[in-house]
């Protein structure tokens, strides 16, 4: 990944990036559905210290339009998927959990 790609303020979470930004979609599942209860939680926590507004601004700017968006853009892109399929993870995990 080229950091020169990513805004500056997003440029620390690039490793969080590359290993949770996976394009493809049964991939990224597959990743997701392994995590166990403190990854899923470590995962959320993490992406929640990227600055939201420098991430949304970049996703839905002038690159959003592209038709060949840069590889960085997609992983981050990925990322925020991930991100919320986390959420829903470890919701119906914890769910599970106290139905037990």
């Amino acid at each position: 990944m080229n950091p020169a790609n990513v805004p500056p303020a997003l440029r620390p979470f690039i490793p969080l990036a590359e290993k949770f930004g996976i394009g493809d979609d049964g991939y990224r599942d597959e990743l997701l559905f392994r995590l166990d209860i403190n990854e899923l939680e470590e995962l959320i926590q993490a992406f929640d210290e990227i600055p939201q507004h420098v991430l949304d601004a970049w996703l839905v700017g002038e690159e959003a339009n592209s038709l060949a968006p840069t590889h960085e853009y997609v992983t981050f892109t990925c990322l925020t998927m991930s991100y919320y399929m986390a959420k829903v993870r470890l919701k119906t995990a914890l769910s599970r959990m106290h139905s037990e």
